[in-house]
């Protein structure tokens, strides 16, 4: 076998029930000794994270990735029956992996910035002049009444995995992943902002459809939304469009490093709302298991 070998797992019921992966018998018989000086692997995703996996030999031939860490990757990119991977040996444990949906297409993988949390008084509306991979955004703060630049700051610490944005309505709150911007900016080839008559008075979460985001049979609720809003007490949530005639019941799954996925009839929220890349969706949370959607169209 050459000295940096690649291979694929497909991923099996067994895999997510037994919360283990088998490598593959040739790879394992053939860097055995290599792997077994560490118990842990590395695995470095194409978002920048890298995840130490413990390594589990059993025999010669049969080495597993297992336990807590490795549930929480499988969580994280939300790794389901179907999916495959693509393993790049790197040499002493460590691996380079892809991950791949059911369509062989490989994955949106999440941006790895540092958190941001925005927030932006009555009256003022938000621009992102910038938000790039590992760089902290820069917000520029407008007066919609004297429509005056009046104050340029870059965002603190905050919560991670979103940015929360204040809309003009004083009591609602608007949460956006930290990729979103610069995904609409390549998607649409412009800035986002919300349209005026957009005015929610709950929580709100902005989602983006990109084409990956459209083959998936779920959507996904950062965990900065979720933890605020929902707590991890429920197992149903229901969509309802903005005129209340149409309805979706979700079942939801909760991911171990936080956030949830809406499932079951995501695939029919989609149709039913003809959805289109570019397509934004607000849902702002009326109840606490129910989200009101409101869509923007691309083509608006």
């Amino acid at each position: 076998m050459k000295k940096n070998p690649q291979f694929f797992k497909i991923i099996l019921p067994s895999n997510i029930n037994e919360k283990k992966l088998g490598l593959p018998p040739l790879f394992a018989r053939s860097f055995s000794d290599e792997c077994s000086i560490v118990d842990v692997a590395r695995l470095s995703v194409g978002d920048g994270h890298i995840w130490k996996v413990s390594l589990e030999k059993v025999e010669a031939n049969k080495i597993f990735l297992h336990g807590s860490v490795w549930n929480d990757f499988v969580q994280h990119y939300s790794i389901n029956v179907g999916q495959f991977l693509v393993f790049k040996y790197k040499g002493r444990s460590n691996f380079q992996i892809s991950i791949f949906d059911t369509t062989a297409c490989e994955i949106d993988y999440p941006m790895k910035t540092r958190s941001k949390v925005v927030k932006i008084k009555r009256g003022v509306k938000m621009i992102m002049n910038s938000l790039r991979k590992n760089k902290p955004s820069k917000v520029e703060i407008i007066d919609l009444v004297n429509n005056t630049s009046i104050s340029k700051k870059k965002p603190g610490r905050g919560t991670k995995n979103g940015l929360t944005m204040f809309t003009r309505s004083k009591e609602a709150e608007i949460t956006v992943s930290q990729n979103f911007m610069e995904a609409y900016q390549k998607i649409m080839h412009k800035g986002f902002d919300l349209p005026e008559w957009f005015k929610p008075t709950h929580p709100t979460y902005l989602m983006l459809m990109t084409n990956n985001g459209l083959r998936r049979r779920y959507g996904f609720v950062i965990a900065l939304f979720e933890r605020k809003y929902i707590g991890r007490d429920l197992e149903h949530m229901t969509i309802k469009n903005v005129d209340g005639t149409r309805e979706w019941s979700m079942k939801v799954v909760w991911r171990a490093s936080g956030g949830l996925v809406l499932s079951t009839r995501w695939i029919n929220f989609m149709r039913d709302s003809d959805l289109k890349e570019g397509d934004v969706c607000a849902f702002e949370l009326v109840e606490k298991d129910v989200f009101k959607v409101s869509v923007f169209p691309a083509s608006a």
